[in-house]
């Protein structure tokens, strides 16, 4: 998963890179504020990954990740419509073709949450996928 500015290089597309900041900046906008109460929940940390897989892709950057491996066009792609073939209702399913791909397509099949397990990396933490079925 892509996670704007923290795309380090051993990223190889089953884990996601979250540092509190960058949990923070999906959640209230700017890492800059820091939160009032001084830490990170779970759920801030479980909100931030769910509101960052379901982002729309813009295509510049759909084109420069599909181009990268392991992901292929036809794998996003094929999990595109698996998503929208478990949409039951046919406008909620239209509205989702509109807007086309999000982050988590990228997953394929991996969107099973396993959990966070920390790093030797400072604060990036990295994020446990498992296949669905």
């Amino acid at each position: 998963m892509v996670v704007p500015g923290m795309v380090p290089s051993s990223f190889n597309g089953t884990d996601g890179f979250f540092s509190p900041a960058t949990v923070h900046n999906a959640l209230h906008g700017s890492p800059d504020q820091i939160p009032s109460r001084g830490y990170i929940t779970i759920l801030d940390i479980l909100y931030g990954v769910y509101t960052s897989l379901r982002i729309i892709l813009h295509p510049s950057e759909y084109h420069s990740i599909v181009s990268t491996p392991p992901f292929s066009e036809d794998a996003v792609t094929a999990a595109f419509w698996a998503r929208l073939a478990q949409i039951e209702d046919p406008n909620k399913k239209d509205e989702q073709l509109r807007r086309g791909i999000r982050r988590i397509d990228f997953l394929g099949n991996r969107t099973r949450f396993l959990g966070l397990a920390g790093t030797l990396k400072g604060d990036v933490w990295e994020l446990g996928l498992g296949h669905a079925d």
